[in-house]
């Protein structure tokens, strides 16, 4: 579903294959079938058994570099777009939506030959356009995503003939050119030669070195890895399948995959090799990777989701493998990209965010010494429940006992705790969602004291026989009010700093007379006293409901209006908070 305005009038759509399921780990290729039509695009291919899908094969023009999105669209640079919805035959940037299965021409004109394309921080677009057959001319450019206004990074110089581009973890560009491989400062373009030995399709390896299709000195092919700082060059894989090696990426399990073009854009293979012993397999030949170019991997933490089909056990976060992993499976009614991210927070950093406004306040307890929380986004929708089952790093529990385990949900601007299924064996948690809570963050939080079964706070009475449990969900055994938890939400602790304590026996911390601090939500609007309810003015309010106009109500007065505390404006955030690509972040999870 896109969810910005295209605001050129070049970026009208055109109609291709029908939309498809993208899920982690797919692999993208720039190319197609030998015989034309359809025209050279994308096409998907399976991980594990190499079958190939067309993504998009009427495009119109030779493919060069294919990147995905964090939207989930699909970058194709294309030399010599013949395509109706170029003005006239020359090379453009195209933008390909797999779920609508249409595609619109995101750049046109100004480029000269367009070859990788890569992603930096935020969304922005980098190109390397000089073209295989440069060596005159050459130049780094920056596509804006919305509008496709292109500007100069680098241009000339070690840049001529530039041919693939990869973005460094701190930022640094690396080019391929007629030169060699070379770093370009993403601010002042300046341009600073690595190696002159080697040039070719270029990723980036998880320990930050440089991998690179090239010939060795007698003009073998191969892979070789290049030390970013010295430029040292040491071969990976020699010859076997590689014969005209040319796109290269990584995958999540740390394998690479190199596009060769045996014949001369006549056969085209898609090589898998092992990083560790240089052993090459074959995933795929010919047919619609014939034509391959350029090869991208669908990252880990990016699922397309086409309406037509219903996820189950799709892994993402590198799956239930790993800590921080997570799976999920649901009946889609209308498709889209879902993003996730898996984040740990110290006391101090989780107090850090809440203060900038970027998460919600936790209000009940979490295990161990870090706060281990999911950020999920779905820009579609489904029918019925989701499930997800959670991988939780255990090394973070410290010596908490996992059958107390829990899994928060936050829902309208509030935690929900989930019924959890805990499988301690192999770290993780199973929970269902309805498709009226939709997806937004989950942490994981331990069931509250009151209900645990055990003795708490060591005086032999267990739960509701304790009389510091007033309900199922209290997060201690002691009374509200000494037990040193800001049970109401409201940053205050405990007597006498929590005006709803009487005493330090006082077993809540709500205020039965004070409808801003009674726990309860009086106005039916899904938000409960002082802050989170906007008609309570402070926690002496006597009405949730906003004054009348001109005053009245709770008494809003400027020093309450400045109290304002984390969940107000995390909430306020999410409303305008952007992906990095610019799309608005659906908000109704959080909002309404």
């Amino acid at each position: 579903m896109r969810r910005f305005v295209m605001v050129l009038a070049l970026l009208a759509t055109a109609t291709q294959a029908g939309g498809l399921t993208l899920n982690p780990g797919d692999i993208l290729v720039g190319g197609g079938p030998q015989a034309a039509p359809p025209a050279p695009g994308v096409v998907r291919v399976d991980p594990s058994s190499g079958a190939t899908t067309p993504v998009a094969l009427d495009l119109a023009g030779i493919p060069g570099g294919v990147a995905l999105e964090a939207s989930g669209d699909i970058l194709l640079s294309l030399w010599l777009c013949v395509s109706p919805l170029c003005p006239a035959v020359d090379h453009a940037l195209a933008r390909i939506d797999p779920v609508a299965g249409t595609h619109t021409i995101l750049s046109y004109s100004g480029f000269l030959a367009p070859g990788g394309v890569a992603i930096e921080a935020g969304g922005i677009i980098v190109v390397a356009d000089g073209g295989f057959f440069g060596g005159t001319g050459g130049q780094v450019l920056r596509v804006d995503p919305v509008t496709g206004a292109k500007t100069v990074v680098s241009s000339g110089g070690l840049v001529e003939g530039a041919t693939d581009v990869a973005v460094a973890a701190g930022g640094q560009l690396f080019v391929s050119s007629y030169w060699g491989i070379v770093r370009v400062d993403p601010t002042s373009g300046a341009q600073t030669l690595v190696n002159a030995d080697h040039t070719g399709g270029l990723a980036f390896e998880a320990g930050g070195d440089l991998l690179v299709t090239s010939y060795d000195a007698i003009g073998n092919p191969g892979v070789f890895r290049i030390d970013p700082t010295s430029g040292t060059a040491t071969p990976i894989s020699m010859g076997g399948l590689l014969v005209v090696p040319i796109g290269i990426a990584v995958e999540a399990s740390g394998d690479l995959l190199v596009v060769d073009n045996a014949d001369f854009f006549a056969t085209g293979f898609l090589v898998r090799i092992d990083l560790a012993t240089g052993g090459q397999t074959l995933v795929t030949a010919g047919g619609n990777v014939a034509r391959g170019t350029w090869v991208s991997v669908v990252p880990a933490s990016v699922l397309v989701v086409d309406p037509a089909d219903d996820p189950v056990a799709v892994p993402v976060l590198g799956g239930l493998g790993v800590a921080g992993g997570f799976e999920v499976t649901c009946d889609a009614t209308q498709g889209g990209p879902l993003t996730a991210e898996y984040e740990t927070q110290t006391p101090q950093e989780r107090s850090d965010c809440v203060a900038a406004g970027n998460c919600p306040p936790v209000n009940f307890a979490v295990p161990g010494t870090e706060t281990q929380q999911w950020q999920i986004d779905f820009a579609g929708s489904f029918a019925g429940l989701a499930t997800l089952v959670f991988r939780y790093s255990q090394a973070l529990l410290g010596a908490f006992p996992e059958p107390r385990l829990a899994v928060y949900h936050f829902v309208k601007g509030a935690w929900k705790r989930l019924p959890t299924v805990i499988d301690a064996a192999t770290d993780r948690l199973t929970v269902q969602v309805p498709e009226a809570d939709g997806f937004s963050p989950f942490v994981i939080g331990v069931l509250p004291a009151c209900q645990d079964g055990e003795d708490n706070d060591g005086d032999t009475f267990v739960d509701f026989a304790d009389s510091g449990c007033t309900d199922a969900e209290d997060r201690s055994e002691l009374r509200d009010c000494q037990d040193g938890l800001n049970n109401d939400a409201d940053g205050l602790v405990d007597y006498p700093a929590d005006p709803g304590c009487t005493g330090p026996s006082d077993p809540l911390e709500t205020n039965s007379a004070r409808a801003c601090d009674d726990g309860v939500d009086n106005d039916s609007d899904e938000k409960i006293d002082y802050p989170a309810d906007p008609g309570c003015g402070s926690l002496l309010g006597t009405s949730e409901n906003p004054p009348a106009f001109g005053g009245g109500g709770c008494g809003f007065t400027g020093l309450e209006a400045f109290a304002l505390v984390g969940a107000v404006r995390w909430l306020t955030k999410r409303r305008t908070r952007q992906q990095p690509s610019g799309i608005p972040i659906d908000s109704s999870s959080y909002l309404t």
